[in-house]
């Protein structure tokens, strides 16, 4: 049987709870034996001015995800030049891992802004989809979307579509937690607690990092 792995990609700016939640409930709903975060170097759809090192926040996905049984850090992304476009990993993956069943990890806003991604129609010719809610989308506006940007998507369950590729989109109806980035980056920079909203390994490294490490986030808060 092939391996059924998830991709979940993004900032990471820093890596929190909500993120390593929505991995787990991904991994139940489609059954994936293991999940491999992708902190990107350059994001194409961010400002890179209030973002940490891609060295830093790799770091910080490691610590994360380390002791956490089918959850693994990956550089991939690193060794592609230019923006992270999503489509450009997939291929890589595809062409790497060509019996790998492939899954990408997003929630449902990521999902509904596709149209603005590079090649976003495509990504389900090299990759499953898996979506949760996230921000205030959820099933109601998947299932509109799916209807007008793939009208060819075929439903096969409630919250499952087939594409003509033999590749599927999964919506996964699990609670999302209110946990965002720009949230953790306000509070250490106020120095405030952000106990429960990162992972323990993660609270501390944040605790130690250098007022020259904090800068992007600082840039960010500047007026």
């Amino acid at each position: 049987m092939n391996t059924r792995l998830g991709l979940f990609g993004g900032s990471f700016n820093p890596i929190h709870m909500g993120h390593l939640r929505m991995a787990v409930e991904a991994a139940q709903a489609a059954s994936l034996d293991r999940v491999e975060f992708l902190p990107a170097p350059r994001p194409p759809h961010k400002e890179t001015t209030g973002m940490l090192s891609f060295a830093l926040r790799w770091r910080l996905v490691q610590l994360a995800v380390c002791g956490r049984e089918g959850f693994f850090p990956s550089t991939a992304e690193a060794a592609l030049s230019g923006p992270s476009y999503t489509l450009r990993t997939l291929r890589m993956y595809r062409r790497l891992q060509p019996e790998t069943d492939l899954h990408f990890i997003l929630g449902a806003e990521d999902l509904l802004k596709l149209p603005t991604w590079h090649k976003g129609a495509e990504l389900v010719e090299h990759a499953s989809l898996v979506a949760l809610p996230r921000s205030g989308a959820g099933r109601g506006e998947v299932e509109h979307f799916v209807a007008e940007f793939w009208p060819g998507a075929a439903r096969m369950e409630q919250d499952l579509w087939s594409f003509p590729s033999g590749t599927t989109l999964r919506f996964v109806p699990a609670p999302s937690l209110d946990v965002s980035a720009t949230r953790i980056r306000r509070a250490v920079l106020a120095g405030e607690s952000i106990a429960y909203l990162v992972p323990r390994e993660v609270e501390k490294a944040l605790e130690t990092l250098s007022e020259e490490d904090l800068a992007p986030w600082r840039r960010e808060e500047s007026p």
